[in-house]
């Protein structure tokens, strides 16, 4: 079952968590982490922005309503 934890790697996929609700982001990290992934937080559309910069990710779980700037701005950057 994948909630039991997975054999830490150094191959665990990169996941960024963007959530400005830290009771939400912390769940989600110690979720993912507990399914053999490595979490990676973010609290707004600038944060996003400086962890894509730094760091390749499998996926990125985000909420729709964050701070700061606006989702499709987000994309569009991602994008290119």
């Amino acid at each position: 079952s994948w909630w039991h934890a997975q054999p830490k790697t150094n191959n665990q996929p990169h996941i960024l968590v963007v959530e400005d609700d830290f009771s939400l982001r912390s769940a989600l990290s110690d979720t993912l982490t507990l399914a053999g992934y490595k979490p990676h937080l973010a609290k707004s559309g600038e944060e996003t922005i400086a962890a894509c910069g730094r760091q390749n990710f499998a996926s990125i779980i985000r909420d729709i309503n964050l701070p700061g700037i606006r989702l499709k701005t987000i994309g569009v950057w991602l994008y290119c």
